[in-house]
C-alpha cells in the first residue's frame, strides 16, 4: 500500500506496485512487479507474501529516476475547487502545517498519527484556542509573483480565509466549520492562532489533512495570480507541465526545506480513466502502480504480472448510506422506517458479493480518523 509520505516523498522506485482498494475495512492489495523503465534498482518496499500489515523489507534508497503513476480523471488546479480525492494531483506541490506519519508498514499510515511539516508545534488548553509555530526555513517555489518568499503565518491565515469564503464553491468547506476566519491571528511571522467556533480536539489532525489543509501563498487570496492556472506551493515537487487528458508532470523542488526529499527527480501522473487500459499500461511497464476496483481483479492482474508481490492492508474508507432528512415530508423522518431499512440490508451478502468476503463492519466513526 502506498501511504501518503512514501507516495510523494520517500519511496524506493525499483518495483511497480498494484493497489486494489475497496470499502469500509476492505483489504488494500498491492502487486509489485520487478523491473521498470528508467528506474534505478533498489530493494523492494513491498510486504512479502501479500500479508496484511506486514512490515516491508527496506534497504538503501537509490535516488533519481521517474515515478510513473496515474489518476482516472482531470482535476481542478485551484485547491479550493477540487474535492478531496483529486487533491492527490496537487498534494505533492503543497505542504501542510502537519502531515500524517507513514512508513513501509502500511498500517502505520492508517493510525493517522501526525508529524511536523510546516509546523513545529501545536498547543491548546481548551481545544478552542490553538497556537501553532511554523518552521522558519520553509519557502514557496520561486515562481512569480510569489518569488520564493518564506511560508509565514499570513499564508496559513490566507489559506483558510479563502477556503471558507462563501463566494468560492469549495466542496470541502463543510469539513472546516470549526474555523472562524475572523478569529485567525498572526502575532508574528512564525505564529498563527486559531480561535475555533467550538471545542474540537482533533484540530491538529485537520491541519494535517491533504484534502482540506494544503497551504497556499497569501498572493492567492489577493488574486495576484490565477489559482486555476498556476500552482505555487512549498512541497517537494513543482509542476513541470500540465496536459489535461494526458498527464501531469512534476519535477523536484530544489528549494524544498528537506534537502533529502524527494527521492525521485521527476514524477509523471498519467490520466487513464479506463480500468482495462490501467492494467495494460501497468503490465507494459508504463506505470509503477495500479489501483484495482475490486478484489476479484487481483488474480488476473497477478497472472499478467508474474513477478509481482502482493501487499495488503485495511482500507480506511467507509461506505455509508445517507437518507434524506432535509425534507419534512420524507418517509425517512420516521425512525421506524430508518430502522426497518437498516435491518433489511444484508451486509454479509454485500461483503461476499461485492468485496469477496473481505469487508468489515465498523461503527460509523470513519476508519480514516485512525486508531
Amino acid at each position: 500500500m502506498v501511504t501518503e509520505r512514501t507516495y510523494w516523498q520517500n519511496r524506493p522506485i525499483s518495483r511497480r506496485r498494484l493497489v486494489a482498494a475497496g470499502s469500509a475495512g476492505l483489504t488494500v492489495a498491492g502487486v509489485a512487479a520487478c523491473g521498470g523503465k528508467g528506474r534505478p534498482s533498489a530493494p523492494s518496499a513491498a510486504s512479502p507474501g501479500g500479508q496484511t500489515g506486514t512490515q516491508a523489507q527496506s534497504g538503501p534508497v537509490q535516488r533519481g529516476g521517474t515515478l510513473n503513476v496515474y489518476y482516472n480523471m482531470n482535476a481542478p488546479l485551484d485547491l479550493h475547487r477540487a474535492s478531496g480525492s483529486p487533491h492527490q494531483i496537487l498534494a505533492g506541490v503543497y505542504s501542510r502545517v502537519f502531515r500524517f506519519k507513514t512508513g513501509s508498514d502500511p498500517l502505520v499510515g492508517l493510525n493517522k498519527d501526525i508529524e511536523n511539516d510546516l509546523g513545529v508545534s501545536g498547543e491548546t488548553a481548551d481545544s478552542v484556542t490553538w497556537t501553532f509555530k511554523l518552521r522558519p526555513d520553509a519557502k514557496f517555489a520561486n515562481i512569480a509573483p510569489v518569488n520564493g518568499h518564506p511560508v509565514q503565518a499570513e499564508d496559513v491565515k490566507a489559506t483558510f480565509t479563502r477556503a471558507l469564503d462563501p463566494n468560492i464553491p469549495n466542496p470541502n468547506r463543510g469539513q472546516l466549520g470549526m474555523i472562524d476566519p475572523a478569529q485567525i491571528q498572526t502575532p508574528d511571522a512564525t505564529t498563527v492562532v486559531f480561535k475555533l467556533n467550538f471545542p474540537y480536539a482533533p484540530f491538529n489532525r485537520t491541519l494535517a489533512s491533504p484534502n482540506y489543509s494544503l497551504i497556499m501563498p497569501r498572493e492567492g487570496l489577493t488574486g495576484s495570480y490565477d489559482l486555476s492556472k498556476t500552482v505555487i506551493g512549498s512541497g517537494p515537487f513543482m509542476f513541470d507541465s500540465v496536459q489535461p487528458d494526458v498527464a501531469y508532470v512534476y519535477k523536484k523542488n530544489p528549494d524544498y526545506y528537506d534537502p533529502n526529499m524527494p527521492n525521485v527527480d521527476t514524477m509523471r501522473l498519467a490520466i487513464v480513466p479506463d480500468a482495462s487500459q490501467q492494467l495494460a499500461q501497468f503490465t507494459a511497464g508504463n506505470l509503477d502502480e495500479l489501483a484495482l476496483a475490486d478484489p476479484f481483479s487481483i488474480d488476473a492482474a497477478k497472472k499478467s504480472n508474474p513477478k509481482a508481490t502482493l501487499i495488503t492492508a485495511p482500507n480506511g474508507t467507509p461506505d455509508p448510506v445517507f437518507w434524506q432528512l432535509g425534507d419534512p415530508t420524507s418517509a425517512f423522518q420516521d425512525v421506524r422506517v430508518r430502522r426497518a431499512l437498516n435491518m433489511a440490508i444484508d451486509r454479509e451478502a454485500l461483503g461476499k458479493t461485492i468485496f469477496g468476503g473481505q469487508a468489515l463492519s465498523p461503527v460509523f466513526i470513519p476508519p480514516s480518523m485512525g486508531k
